[in-house]
């Protein structure tokens, strides 16, 4: 591999992604690259850069290019060689083949989900397009992290609730069954939006999901910490709420499909979780 000088480098970013603005600029901060060591995608019809890159796997794997006509890296393999200026034990480490090929699944999963996982109003770039190709099994793959994930911090939810006369299994079953239908009769009912949208839509429903989940968690240590768990667990649940419903209206915004989806997603899941809590106290 022809070695790049530390002011040769510059990586090629996807300047529509929050994510892609926000990591590069993380890079220059730490003098991992130098002040010009990045440059934008909706830059290059003016830089001679361009004529280098693959333009299909740039959508997917960040370049770092060479101003001296030396090799040009993608993906992990770009990122690697900045961190392994500075950590080049890291390097040495993510090199490992059973290490560097989780990562590169890893780093699939992240870019070809970027868009999802950080959206933002998307404007077309001029004579590049990076945005990410939509990729089956890593939706897939998101998706079912996100519910996973979801169900398995609902599920301690109704574990640390303290309800008299409720069994573990039947607080643990009503707080997924009571939070869990809502979300599946949405993303059933995105099935009659077209296939683009709908597979945003699904992607956008997993984020606000784990999102909401994740607020939960300071109520679930505070309640296996403390005698007013109940209370800690309520604050948490009004928090989690407030979120997810600021992220559902700004990012169904953002993907255009109208905010009547938030509407009905708002009612899903008051619904289920009121009428699967009334059960619960009836039986």
């Amino acid at each position: 591999m022809e070695a790049m000088t530390e002011n040769s480098k510059v990586i090629i970013y996807d300047d529509t992604c929050p994510l892609c603005n926000w990591y590069t600029a993380q890079f220059i901060s730490a003098g991992l690259l130098a002040r010009d060591g990045r440059q934008s995608f909706t830059d290059l019809s003016s830089s001679k850069l361009g004529l280098q890159l693959d333009a299909e796997r740039s959508r997917h794997e960040i370049p770092l290019v060479d101003r001296n006509g030396g090799e040009v890296l993608y993906g992990l393999d770009s990122l690697l060689y900045i961190l392994g200026s500075r950590f080049p034990l890291l390097e040495k480490i993510a090199r490992w083949s059973p290490m560097h090929a989780f990562l590169k699944r890893f780093y699939g999963f992240v870019s070809y989900n970027r868009r999802i996982i950080v959206p933002s109003k998307q404007e077309q770039v001029p004579d590049f397009d990076c945005s990410p190709r939509f990729h089956l099994g890593y939706r897939t793959a998101f998706l079912t992290f996100c519910i996973l994930t979801a169900c398995l911090i609902t599920a301690l939810l109704g574990y640390s609730t303290t309800l008299e006369g409720w069994s573990v299994l039947k607080r643990c079953s009503i707080a997924l069954l009571g939070c869990g239908t809502g979300w599946a009769i949405m993303m059933l009912s995105a099935f009659r939006l077209k296939k683009e949208e709908k597979w945003d839509y699904w992607g956008q429903l997993a984020v606000i999901m784990l999102l909401g989940v994740l607020a939960l968690v300071p109520g679930i240590l505070l309640a296996s910490l403390f005698s007013f768990g109940n209370i800690a667990l309520a604050m948490s649940v009004l928090c989690s709420a407030t979120l997810m419903l600021r992220e559902h209206h700004r990012r169904v915004e953002l993907i255009g499909i109208g905010q009547a989806w938030t509407a009905a997603w708002m009612m899903s899941l008051a619904i289920s979780a009121i009428s699967f809590v009334l059960l619960g106290i009836n039986f």
